[in-house]
């Protein structure tokens, strides 16, 4: 899997970003996953990340806790659009064998967030 997203965020808490938090968030990824006799890669079969990933958008919640000074746990969940195409293959002998393309079109839950920040420096 390989992922790159930007997201803006509005904090709630009396301390610097720590407590609930909404924002909104656009991604693009590339996945190749496989279950059992069956395979799912998106995009085409090139090697860039430039090469037809899927992309998303959508809105998120999340609370942040203040563990140390410098130190937060954040938890987020995202609600959004998510498409792009991918290719259905199954393994035979080793090799990826193409089956069908498909376009994928899904609304839902788009993004689970657990993230432990760190901040560098002397001044809160």
């Amino acid at each position: 899997m390989q992922g790159a997203e930007l997201s803006i965020r509005k904090y709630f808490g009396n301390d610097i970003f720590t407590g609930h938090h909404v924002g909104i968030y656009s991604q693009l990824l590339r996945y190749d996953v496989r279950m059992g006799q069956r395979g799912y890669l998106s995009g085409g079969s090139g090697t860039l990340f430039t090469d037809h990933p899927s992309w998303g958008v959508g809105a998120e919640y999340g609370y942040s806790v203040r563990i140390a000074d410098r130190l937060r746990l954040d938890l987020s969940l995202g609600l959004g659009w998510l498409t792009g195409r991918y290719m259905v293959y199954q393994p035979v002998d080793g090799h990826s064998v193409f089956r069908y393309m498909r376009q994928r079109k899904w609304f839902g839950p788009s993004r689970l967030g657990i993230t432990l920040s760190w901040f560098i420096g002397k001044k809160r």
